[in-house]
This record gives structure tokens, sequence and C-alpha cells, in this order.
């Protein structure tokens, strides 16, 4: 592609053959890294290439218009998924008795179990689709209030001293 092909694509803001590559990987698993790797870029620095890339408005344009039209076409959305992760979360949270056979019948062996790992993922994903995490991933801040108890005393309690 020469200069003038890539100048009209920057003034129209649409995106080269190439970017359209990696959106079309980008939008199979989110991950800018492997896009790059699986699309036309020769490049040692994947990671950085596929941050650059994901900057550009007109290639995040694309990528909205791409995935709006995804869950238009499958009826899949963020809601869709936010109710099957609720129905998910709650059956692994299910509290199911341990059965052991004792040689005639399947009794309760007094345990309980449940899928923790299950709860977790689905829990993650709730999270990410409600904005629980920022952007890079990590916890949002809250505002913690520490309360001291002055161990184990109330504030209108006398104090030892004054006993």
């Amino acid at each position: 592609m020469g200069f003038a092909t890539i100048q009209n694509y920057i003034l129209e803001n649409k995106c080269s053959d190439k970017e359209n590559s990696f959106i079309d990987h980008y939008i199979i698993d989110l991950n800018g890294t492997e896009a790059v790797r699986r699309s036309e870029y020769d490049t040692k620095h994947h990671a950085q290439l596929a941050a650059q890339i994901l900057s550009r408005q007109h290639v995040k344009d694309e990528i909205a218009k791409r995935r709006k039209e995804m869950a238009d076409n499958t009826g899949l959305d963020p809601d869709w998924v936010l109710r099957k992760a609720q129905i998910l979360h709650d059956r692994c949270m299910g509290i199911e008795p341990v059965l052991i056979f004792d040689g005639e019948n399947w009794i309760e062996s007094g345990e309980f179990k449940f899928d923790g790992g299950g709860a977790n993922k689905a829990l993650d994903t709730i999270a990410k689709i409600v904005g629980a995490f920022e952007k890079d991933n990590s916890q949002k801040p809250t505002s913690q209030t520490i309360i001291n108890l002055g161990a184990g005393t109330k504030p209108d309690d006398p104090t030892p001293e004054t006993e």
C-alpha cells in the first residue's frame, strides 16, 4: 500500500487491510496480542503493536460496529451474558450432600459440596459486565471505614486509669 493510499485511509478514517485482518482476529477472543500474531503484521512486539492499533479511533469504531452487528444477529448481548452468569452462579453455589454407598443404599455422608470454581468464574464475568473492574482489570478502589474498638472498650466507658 503506497503512501497516498495510507493517507486516504487515515483521512477517511477507514481501516486498512491489515487493520481489518487484525479486527477479524481480535473479535474472536478480544485478545489484541494474539490478534496481531494471527493477522498479517510482521513484528516481534505483538503487545505493543496491538495497543497502538486498539488506540486508533477508527479501529475502535469498527470493532464496536462489528460487535453490535454480532449482538444483533445472535441476540447475545451483555444482558444475556449477565442473566446466564447469574443462573450459573446460583447453580454452582447450590449445596449438594455428598452421597456414599453403604453396601445397599446411597446415604448422605454429612459432608456437602458445591462448585466454588464455577461460582467464582461466574462472579468474575458478572463483575466485568457491571464494571466492577477497571480497564487494567484491577478492582475499583472502595472507601473503607476503620473503626478502632479500643481493645473492646466503648468510647464512653471509663478507662482503667480513671477507675
